[in-house]
């Protein structure tokens, strides 16, 4: 057995590429950095400089 990858949550076992394109509507660039799922969608509302809600604006605080 060559270890327990699945165990360790900082595994790249767990690591999601994402590409994000704009139709319509210019984006700035998306941190080059590993984040939690939970905040992907708060980065992509931000980088397109759309209107947020408390929630949104309170998670990218612990992102960076």
């Amino acid at each position: 057995m060559h270890g327990n990858a699945a165990g360790d949550w900082a595994s790249p076992l767990y690591q999601t590429y994402y590409d994000v394109h704009a139709f319509g509507r210019s984006i700035g660039s998306l941190p080059q950095m590993t984040m939690d799922i939970g905040f992907l969608g708060a980065t992509v509302a931000d980088a397109a400089r759309l209107q947020g809600n408390e929630a949104q604006s309170g998670l990218l605080a612990p992102r960076d």
